[in-house]
C-alpha cells in the first residue's frame, strides 16, 4: 500500500530462528522440522490516481499543435505501461480559459464529462469511454487556439476541482491527484501563487498525494507554483519532440513499488505448513494482525469463496536462486488497503538435527 511503500519496509526482510549452518547439505534422515522462516512484503495496493490537464488554448499556441497530437498518444501510454500496469484513473482535461472538462465534446466519452478507466474488486477494467484511451484523450485534449490569450492555467485548473463544484465526484478519497500543465506562456491568473499551491494540497488529507507536472516554456510563476509540492513536481520543456519524459516522471512520483515473490528459507513442502496475516503497523507499539485464508481454488484464486486470499506455488524461473523456489501471492494482487500494513507469511522450515 501507498504509505508503506514510502519507508524501509520495501525492502525484504528475514528472520530465521534454529536453522543450522547448510540444511542443503544434510541428508533426509537428519532432516526435521524446526523452527520458521518469516518474510514480510509490502502490499501492493491499488494505487488510484485522479489526473487533471490543463491545456493552453491561446493563440500563442498555433506552432505546438502538431507537437501536441503527436504526444497525446504518448501519455497515455505511459499510464498504460507503469509497472505493474495501469491503476485505476480518472483523466479530466480543461483549457487555460474555461474550467468546464472537455469530454462530452468526444463521441468516444458517450456524454461523459471526464475519462474513467477503473478496475473493479475483481480487477476487471470498467472503462466509460469507447475505443482506445489514447484515442479517448486525444479527442479530449486537443483543444484548439481559439482561447483567450488572458491564459489562466491555475485559476481554470482550481474552479474546475472545487469541491462544491459540478466536478465533484472527479477528485476521490484516497487516490493520488495529479496536474498537468502544458502551456508555452506563464499564469495571469488573479490569485497569488501560494493560495493556489494551499487550495491544492488542501484537498488530500496528505499533501504528499498531490503531484504536479508543467511541460511548458520557462514560466516565473508556473514554476513558483510547481515548487510548492517538493519533491513531487515534475517539469520539461514544452518544444522538445518527445513530451512524455514529464509524464514519466509523474508516473514515477505515484507509481507502486512491487515486492519480490520468492520465499525464503528451505522451506517444508510436504506438507505445506505456511500462515498468512496482514499487519497494520508491524513495527509500532500497537500492531493489527488479520488472519488471511488460503485460496480454495488455487487453479482459480478469484473464484475462491473468500477474498483476498492466498497461494504459494513453484516458479522455478523468478525463484531459482531461492532453496525451494516457492512464490507467493496474493489474490486479487492489487489491494485497496489504507494503513502501513506488511503482509507477513511464516512456514515451518526443515533443518538438520545437531549432534549431541
Amino acid at each position: 500500500m501507498r504509505r508503506l511503500a514510502r519507508t524501509a519496509l520495501l525492502a525484504l526482510a528475514l528472520l530465521a530462528v534454529g536453522c543450522a549452518d547448510d540444511p542443503a547439505d544434510a541428508t533426509d534422515d537428519d532432516r526435521v522440522v524446526s523452527a520458521e522462516t518469516v518474510d514480510y512484503f509490502p502490499v501492493s495496493g491499488v494505487f488510484d490516481l485522479d489526473l487533471l490537464f490543463v491545456v493552453d488554448n491561446s493563440s500563442s499556441m498555433a506552432d505546438e499543435q502538431a507537437l501536441l497530437e503527436r504526444n497525446f498518444p504518448r501519455f497515455m501510454n505511459v499510464l498504460e505501461t507503469v509497472e505493474g500496469g495501469l491503476d485505476s484513473v480518472h483523466i479530466g482535461v480543461i483549457s487555460t480559459d474555461d474550467s468546464a472538462f472537455r469530454g462530452a465534446r468526444c463521441p468516444q466519452l458517450n456524454g461523459n464529462a471526464f475519462i474513467k478507466d477503473v478496475e473493479d474488486e475483481r480487477g476487471d477494467r470498467v472503462r466509460n469511454y469507447s475505443g482506445t484511451l489514447q484515442e479517448a484523450f486525444t479527442c479530449a485534449a486537443l483543444v484548439g487556439t481559439g482561447g483567450s490569450d488572458w491564459s489562466r492555467p491555475l485559476e481554470m485548473a482550481r474552479a474546475a476541482l472545487e469541491p462544491s463544484g459540478p466536478n465533484a465526484d472527479f477528485v476521490r478519497d484516497g487516490a493520488f491527484l495529479g496536474l498537468v500543465f502544458i502551456t508555452d506562456e506563464d499564469d495571469l491568473s488573479s490569485g497569488d501563487v501560494a493560495s493556489y499551491v494551499d487550495f491544492f494540497r488542501g484537498l488530500k488529507d496528505d499533501p504528499t498525494d498531490v503531484i504536479v507536472s508543467g511541460i511548458m516554456q520557462p514560466a516565473r510563476r508556473l514554476q513558483r507554483f510547481l515548487s510548492g509540492f517538493p519533491q513531487r513536481n515534475t517539469l520539461q520543456r514544452i518544444d522538445e519532440e518527445d513530451l512524455s519524459g514529464g509524464l514519466i516522471q509523474l508516473a514515477e512520483r505515484y507509481g507502486p513499488y512491487y515486492r519480490s515473490r520468492c520465499l525464503n528459507g528451505n522451506i517444508q513442502t510436504e506438507p505445506l505448513d505456511c500462515s498468512v496475516s496482514d499487519v497494520d503497523g508491524l513495527f509500532t507499539d500497537n500492531p493489527v494482525e488479520e488472519v488471511m485464508a488460503a485460496c480454495d481454488n488455487p487453479a482459480s484464486p478469484l473464484d475462491s469463496s473468500q477474498l483476498p486470499c492466498w497461494v504459494i506455488s513453484e516458479d522455478a524461473s523468478e525463484c531459482a536462486d531461492f532453496p525451494t523456489r516457492l512464490a507467493f501471492d496474493v489474490y486479487p494482487l492489487r489491494r485497496r488497503i489504507r494503513g502501513d500494513v506488511t503482509t507477513v507469511v511464516r512456514c515451518a522450515v526443515v533443518t538438520p538435527t545437531s549432534e549431541p
